[in-house]
């Protein structure tokens, strides 16, 4: 035997309730949920704001995630990136022999700049002048020693008989970034020897396809012609090329652009064809090695990084992984390709729920309730 079923009569705030239109009930209703929600929390202004942080906390994990996480679509492209980047667990220079360490550029992390110089004189003396007179005096003593350095090498060995000339010019320009401005990206190794390197091999293979042409002189290279002669269009295009190659490998390097110019327009360098390409990789060799002696003597270092400008040689797993979500958050803002990353990163995002959650403290605090977009 079935019991009757009981009816209980409808509350006095169901019956506030269906009185109002769907509009206005999914409003109470949205309103209700967050002041029982608030209710639950002390109400002192402190641990209202320990509240109100633990939930923007929770609400910045949900975005980060949303956001910066990989899709599985990107994340064979991400793998590809991470390989791309040279980076190790640790520092292998920290193995190498202290005396070593400093001369390939490498400073406990925990010291600041500028550095203590060479524990013994005159290096030691350096510490009593100002910096700036320690850099006018070691770049051009380093300038110097530098061209004569090249010159010998070029002028006692086997490049003697081989119509080298006593040093390419744009080795000049170079010692100017190696030795006076050691803190520029154009001055760090990567960029001095990949920068030299790869605008001579642009150069001399320009130059020889335009070799090939029957109408190529060349001692058009040294007196004044028609603008239309090939010899005059093979300087732009290694020239170009070369900036190019640069560029898209990362080692944009200034006296590059004329050592591309010089294999095409000086005929001595023509001359030498494919061996103009080692010449320029010893000579690199030659400045960078002086460079990492002369710059790190006194309180400056050199190089500040050796393959990667965000970390040098060493990356942990933790900073890898920030490193690649704030650059995918960056890319995708610029992309416009995610919401709200279109006109804003994750840092600004943080910054705008703090904001908005010290507004509805504060109006909370002052009406005891909600504001009306709540």
């Amino acid at each position: 035997m079935s019991l009757p079923a009981v009816v209980t009569p409808p509350s006095a705030v169901q019956q506030r309730q269906s009185k109002l239109s769907f509009s206005e009930r999914s409003d109470s209703t949205s309103r209700d949920r967050f002041q029982r929600r608030s209710s639950s929390t002390v109400r002192d202004g402190s641990t209202n704001r320990a509240t109100s942080q633990t939930r923007l906390l929770s609400r910045s994990q949900f975005r980060r995630s949303s956001v910066v996480s990989p899709s599985p679509a990107r994340t064979q492209g991400d793998e590809k990136t991470a390989r791309n980047k040279l980076a190790f667990r640790r520092d292998v220079r920290t193995r190498l022999p202290g005396f070593l360490q400093r001369f390939t550029g490498y400073r406990n992390p925990a010291l600041k700049p500028p550095y203590e110089p060479l524990p013994f004189p005159p290096f030691s003396w350096l510490k009593h002048i100002p910096l700036k007179y320690e850099v006018w005096l070691l770049s051009t003593i380093g300038g110097i020693i530098a061209i004569l350095l090249i010159e010998i090498v070029m002028s006692t060995t086997i490049f003697v008989d081989s119509g080298t000339p006593l040093i390419i010019a744009s080795f000049g320009a170079g010692a100017v970034l190696c030795f006076g401005t050691i803190e520029s990206p154009l001055a760090q190794p990567r960029h001095v020897f990949g920068g030299q390197v790869i605008s001579a091999i642009v150069g001399v293979c320009v130059t020889k396809l335009f070799r090939l042409s029957s109408a190529y002189q060349l001692e058009d290279t040294t007196r004044a012609g028609e603008l239309g002669r090939p010899v005059w269009v093979s300087a732009a295009i290694s020239f170009g090329l070369a900036f190019l190659a640069m560029q898209v490998t990362g080692t944009t390097h200034p006296p590059g652009g004329a050592t591309a110019l010089i294999a095409s327009i000086q005929p001595s360098v023509v001359l030498l064809s494919w061996r103009y390409i080692y010449i320029v990789a010893i000579t690199s060799l030659v400045m960078i090695g002086w460079a990492l002696i002369i710059n790190n003597v006194g309180r400056r270092r050199y190089p500040h990084y050796w393959i990667h400008g965000t970390k040098t040689f060493v990356q942990t797993p933790e900073e890898k992984t920030k490193l690649e979500s704030e650059d995918q958050v960056e890319m995708e803002a610029e992309e416009g390709r995610r919401g709200f990353a279109s006109t804003f990163g994750l840092n600004d995002l943080e910054e705008d729920l703090v904001a908005e959650e010290e507004v509805v403290d504060d109006e909370r605090g002052r009406t005891g309730r909600l504001p009306q977009r709540y």
